[in-house]
Parts: structure tokens; sequence; C-alpha cells
């Protein structure tokens, strides 16, 4: 995890990734793999950090307009334009007590639903793929895979 020294824009986040990838490998600890975690946001230079993080062999979860398009997932299936504040307004009447940013709580709440919005981002995709050649447009995302990543390992020996 990084830092809030870090920021969120996401070419410092491919950087910070970057610095600590390498020094993992001079202390003979090398990461498996590495992922940044990153959404449309304001954020200027998308591409540009996607592409750095490709070049450098780190996974990025990628969310457009936001990440709360993840969460909106567990609940429904949307090909429809979304504006970050739509989405968490949506999401205030979704989750059970109400949606705050940062509430520590969401994951677990939402768990027995991550099958259905792993199914819904891959089919957001596919649409995409279809319709967008591929490019996220919003909404668009790819947290299903690293949930499911994550989830491999959680389950692995």
């Amino acid at each position: 995890m990084l830092g809030p020294e870090t920021g969120t824009d996401p070419r410092n986040l491919v950087d910070n990734a970057a610095s600590r990838q390498r020094r993992a490998r001079r202390g003979d600890d090398p990461y498996d793999q590495v992922w940044c975690v990153f959404d449309r946001d304001q954020h200027d230079h998308i591409p540009e950090a996607t592409d750095r993080a490709r070049q450098l062999g780190i996974e990025v979860a990628f969310s457009s307009p936001c990440f709360e398009l993840w969460y909106l997932l567990h609940f429904r299936y949307s090909t429809a334009h979304i504006e970050r504040d739509k989405a968490a307004r949506e999401l205030n009447g979704l989750v059970e007590g109400g949606y705050e940013k940062y509430r520590p709580d969401v994951y677990a709440l939402l768990l027995d639903s991550q099958p259905t919005a792993i199914t819904n981002a891959q089919c957001l995709r596919a649409h995409h793929d279809a319709v967008n050649d591929g490019r996220p447009e919003n909404p668009w995302t790819n947290v299903d895979q690293l949930v499911t990543t994550l989830n491999a390992l959680a389950d692995s020996p």
C-alpha cells in the first residue's frame, strides 16, 4: 500500500510502485505481482500512466468514472454513462446503512454479491470491446481482475 505522500495522480502511483518494485528486487525479495489502482475522476494522463505501468510489468486496475462503479456493479449492470457524484448517491441508497467513501466495512457488506460484480464487470468490458474497440469509456472497470487475483491467492495453500 502506498501512503498519502504519493497522492492520487496515476503517474505518481505508477512511479512509486515501480520504485518499490525495484527496491524489493534489490533486496532479493521481489514481488510476484504489483498492481496500481486508480480511477478516471479528474486525473489527466491516464493513458500515459497505464502505458508506463505496462512497460514496467505493473498491472493496473482502472475504473471510469470512479471506483464507486465497481461497487455499483455488485447491485446492477448498466452501460449508461454515469457521473461520479451520481454513482455515490446511488450507492448511498443501495449499501446497507448508506455509503461513505472511506467506510471500512463496505467490502464485507458487498462480499456476497462479489460474483455478480465480477460478471457485470466482464460484461461491461465485452460491451466496450464491441462498441468502443476496447477503449475504457465511461462506465468501465477491470477491478474484477484484481479481485479475482486476490481471491485466487487467498484460496491457494
